[in-house]
């Protein structure tokens, strides 16, 4: 299911299908799509809650924000 984070090298963003190539990104928690932090932020426009854009998951407040010097 979606786009998880595991030792390839290539993660591609849930919403863009680009590669996430640098170490801002988010996924849900729920369901572990990944998605670049840019991409989340218009994908929510101007809600004030987050939810994942997954389909079979949609849940609300389940998407985390990851910054870290760990690649993916």
């Amino acid at each position: 299911m979606g786009n998880k984070i595991s030792n390839q090298a290539n993660v591609s963003c849930y919403i863009c299908n680009k590669n996430i190539e640098d170490h801002n990104w988010c996924k849900c928690i729920k369901c572990n799509i990944i998605l670049h932090n840019s991409c989340e932020k218009t994908y929510r426009g101007n809600k004030i809650y987050c939810e994942c854009p997954y389909a079979d998951c949609g849940k609300i407040g389940t998407i985390g924000y990851i910054r870290s010097a760990i690649s993916l």
